[in-house]
């Protein structure tokens, strides 16, 4: 019987899995059942939830930028708790009536409005009760859903304003389709993630225009950007599995840009990457080494007895140019539960082509306990909180802008009114080998494409 996830996260904290020692609620301080219940009973329900995301600070990435307000777009990555997965048995601490998506998602709505992102990445997403809610509510975004392989009604979606960008192409990444050895159990990879890739067009800002000014675009500039977001596995006891997981979504998304667009094939930088989700990981884990660093060393604790003691490597086109935006904050925490506080949620990019301009900073762990013992409460609706950051394009990445986007060369179709018929094989799987062996043979990784092949197309852990 799978646990709970409180219980679930606890296990988290037991593998030590952290850069820090987590802040752990003290059950001791927990008030009686029939307590909480004399409580609730006199909890007054707003009808229009108004979280006090006011008391959220941001905080600038530059000291020497104190002044200057300006960004070129904004991106938020809140993983918003499943309404399957928010039970009573779960958030015991939580007043029943909190839990209820019709409460949760009008406030969890109201949050996500107040910060106005250009890119909105959102996780457990139910189809008709979330993602088409916020789609009739959020005015003026596009928006696209991707739904787990199996299991449950959820999964990842991506919203983006649509005076800002335009969906160029975009492919679903289902992890289950990890190619194992018969030596291994293959149930131990079928975990349902999967990962959303979208290139967008968009419109580049006058650097003079501040935030909220009506006549934002530059006429003429803009460039591409691709924005994936994921899901990786939650549990910590196959921490190489979400190593193997983000390996796979590197080397995919190196063969999707090469097919798909032939400036990224001459020059990697022309293209800039936000990768941002729940990694289900700690800041100094082997999945983040893996993404920060580009590989991650064989000796590494996730790596476990699953694999060969050798290194893992990203493809070179991406090791080394990935950074989180919430480094200077040393990655506060992302997630609360009674059994667990830690950072979990990210958002990456590419640094030689953007750069961080400021953070949503996180309130003081104890401002969220007030109202209990850990997350969702009153005042916020997940057991995640939601992180964003602001981002400018490099000057030497926009001088380029109008000769490095698109041409009619690149075959793109420009339909944006319906960007499914210009999805690329939704359904194409990255095929992932994990091998015993230690033959020096390469095993391919298949994208599902027959002429799809490039020098990072093998990954083996053998």
């Amino acid at each position: 019987m799978l646990a709970s996830k409180p219980d679930r996260l606890k296990q988290k904290v037991k593998m030590g899995n952290t850069n820090t020692k987590p802040q752990l609620y003290n059950p001791e301080n927990r008030a009686p059942a029939r307590v909480l219940r004399k409580e609730w009973a006199s909890m007054v329900i707003p009808e229009d939830p108004c979280p006090p995301t006011h008391l959220r600070k941001w905080v600038q990435a530059n000291e020497n930028n104190n002044n200057d307000d300006s960004y070129q777009f904004r991106v938020v990555q809140y993983n918003i708790l499943a309404p399957v997965y928010a039970g009573v048995d779960r958030y015991h601490y939580c007043n029943p009536k909190l839990l209820h998506w019709g409460y949760r998602g009008r406030n969890i709505l109201a949050e996500i409005k107040s910060y106005s992102g250009d890119f909105i990445c959102v996780q457990e997403v139910e189809k008709v009760s979330a993602f088409d809610f916020l789609s009739e509510q959020l005015e003026g975004y596009g928006g696209r859903f991707e739904k787990r392989s199996y299991g449950h009604d959820e999964g990842l979606c991506i919203f983006w304003k649509q005076t800002r960008a335009k969906l160029i192409k975009h492919r679903c990444l289902r992890f289950n389709e990890l190619v194992v050895s018969p030596k291994r159990d293959p149930h131990r990879y079928f975990t349902n993630n999967i990962a959303m890739i979208c290139v967008f067009e968009i419109n580049v800002l006058n650097k003079n225009a501040n935030e909220g000014s009506s006549s934002l675009p530059n006429s003429g500039e803009k460039r591409l950007i691709c924005v994936v977001n994921t899901h990786l596995y939650w549990d910590p006891q196959k921490s190489d599995l979400k190593i193997l997981q983000s390996l796979a979504l590197f080397d995919h998304l190196n063969q999707f840009l090469t097919n798909n667009f032939p400036q990224y094939k001459d020059n990697p930088s022309s293209i800039p990457i936000i990768l941002s989700g729940d990694f289900n990981s700690m800041p100094n884990s082997g999945a983040c080494e893996l993404i920060k660093t580009g590989t991650v060393r064989g000796n590494h604790p996730d790596m476990l007895n699953y694999h060969q003691k050798k290194a893992l490597c990203i493809p070179e086109q991406f090791a080394g140019r990935i950074n989180s935006s919430y480094e200077i904050l040393k990655h506060p925490w992302t997630n609360y539960t009674p059994g667990f506080s830690g950072c979990i949620d990210y958002i990456w990019y590419s640094n030689d082509n953007l750069s961080v301009v400021k953070v949503l900073a996180p309130m003081e762990l104890e401002a969220y306990t007030k109202e209990g013992g850990g997350l969702p409460n009153l005042s916020w609706s997940s057991d995640h909180i939601s992180i964003a950051a602001d981002f400018n394009f490099n000057d030497q990445t926009l001088s380029n802008t109008t000769t490095t986007t698109l041409t009619s060369d690149n075959n793109i179709d420009d339909d944006s009114e319906h960007p499914e018929e210009n999805n690329e094989s939704a359904s194409t799987i990255t095929k992932l080998t994990i091998d015993d062996s230690n033959s020096n043979e390469n095993n391919s990784s298949n994208s599902g494409e027959s002429s799809s092949k490039s020098k990072n197309s093998n990954i083996s852990d053998s």
